[in-house]
Formats: structure tokens, C-alpha cells, sequence
């Protein structure tokens, strides 16, 4: 959501970015249906859905150090993201490019067809192998926006 209101916001102050790429995002209209409330969840039961992402290595989330420097900024980071409200703009006149993690259940290939709707000109999407944290092929995620920046 950030990468999209910093486009929105350059673009009402004349210097709209020259395209959006989002990875593994929802769009705007979505998020309030598609994001579980957590962010005020007890430890233990935020720690159980941290690790039901598979994002986060078991072994970390053992480590009581790492608990205790993690979870308050996955609090802060998720609660923004539930405060977002949204509120219905013209399309972004600049081409999106999304990417997509094939195995994503947190933010699937058809929601993520759904930036189609926040731009008048081109809208690409792309998958890569891997759910949520397919970011983590940071080879495959390169490779791909760059074939994208040069058109093939």
C-alpha cells in the first residue's frame, strides 16, 4: 500500500512515477476483506500465525531474543496496515507491473489481476514459483522485474 499512495500522492503533485511495481499485495479495495486482524492478537497466538505463513523459520521463533525484537515490529507493521481505509481515486495513468507467488493463499493470482483496475494504461502480472515469500528468489523476483523494465 505504501509503494501505491506514493504513486497516488506523486502523481496529485504533477510527478507521477514513471510505473508502480507491487509484489505480493492486494489491491486497495481488498485489503480491508482479505487481512486478519492480528496485530492485537496475545503473543502466542501471533506467534502461531507467523509461523502458519511460512515465512519465518521455526528455529527463530523458539529464540525468546528474537520474539522480543520481532513482534513488536510485525504489530507495528500489520497495524498499519489495518488502519488503511480506502477511498475510491481515478486509475493511476502509469503501467503496473505485479507480481504474484503462484502458491500465494495470502494474496492469490486473482486479487492480484485486480490492479488492472488502478491504471488507464498497461497492467502486467507475473508469477513466480513460491507462495507468500517468493520475494525470497531474489534471482527470480530481479530477473523478472528487469525483463519487464526492458519490455521482453
Amino acid at each position: 500500500m505504501l509503494a501505491y499512495e506514493l504513486a497516488r500522492s506523486l502523481t496529485e503533485k504533477g510527478k507521477p512515477p514513471i510505473a508502480l511495481i507491487v509484489s505480493g499485495a492486494v489491491p486497495p479495495h481488498l485489503l480491508g476483506a482479505r487481512l486478519k486482524r492480528v496485530s492485537t492478537f496475545p503473543d502466542e497466538h501471533l506467534i502461531n500465525h507467523v509461523s502458519e505463513y511460512g515465512g519465518t523459520p521455526e528455529e527463530l521463533l523458539a529464540h525468546p531474543e528474537f520474539i522480543e525484537y520481532f513482534l513488536p515490529l510485525f504489530r507495528q507493521d500489520i497495524g498499519v496496515l489495518e488502519s488503511y481505509l480506502f477511498h475510491e481515486r481515478q486509475p493511476l495513468a502509469i503501467p503496473i507491473f505485479a507480481l504474484a507467488g503462484k502458491d500465494d493463499i495470502v494474496a492469490p493470482q486473482t486479487d492480484i489481476e485486480e490492479w488492472q483496475m488502478y491504471t488507464t494504461t498497461s497492467f502486467t502480472m507475473d508469477t513466480i514459483d513460491g507462495n507468500h515469500f517468493f520475494v525470497e528468489d531474489h534471482v527470480a523476483v530481479c530477473t523478472t522485474i528487469r525483463n519487464w523494465l526492458k519490455g521482453e
